[in-house]
């Protein structure tokens, strides 16, 4: 894989926007838009993008792993009641509503939709595959 295509992979699992790159790294969003195409993006700028992409990872297997103890507790600080076999994890109408949930510190809302959407197709393929189970397969 060349250099842009991982930076658009990157930028698509992440949720980070163009404007975040040109805004923490001080170029002009013109060429961060380039770095999808054609501009090389410079090593700490494809750097920081790894490191993005590495804790959405390590987040999604916590949550695929049974980090369940911590969902709970995240839903009952927001009022949510969760059933034994089942977790919620909010999901918001837009940016306005995420940032009153959480703060203004929280992880950019973008961020946060990208990461969402993750766990929820690894819910699902996660699910699809062990309804295919069958007692000689386990």
């Amino acid at each position: 894989m060349n250099i842009n295509a991982e930076f658009r992979t990157l930028k698509q699992l992440s949720g980070i926007t163009a404007q975040h790159i040109a805004d923490k790294f001080g170029v002009n969003i013109r060429t961060a838009q380039r770095y999808e195409t054609s501009c090389t993006p410079r090593p700490e700028i494809m750097d920081y993008m790894r490191a993005i992409v590495d804790d959405d990872n390590q987040y999604i297997e916590d949550v695929l792993e049974g980090a369940y103890e911590v969902i709970v507790e995240a839903n009952s600080r927001m009022g949510y009641e969760c059933e034994p076999d089942k977790v919620q994890i909010p999901r918001y109408l837009n940016a306005y509503y995420y940032y009153r949930a959480n703060g203004e510190d929280a992880i950019p809302y973008e961020r946060y939709t990208a990461r969402l959407n993750r766990v929820i197709s690894a819910s699902v393929s996660y699910t699809h595959l062990r309804a295919h189970e069958t007692p000689e397969h386990l």
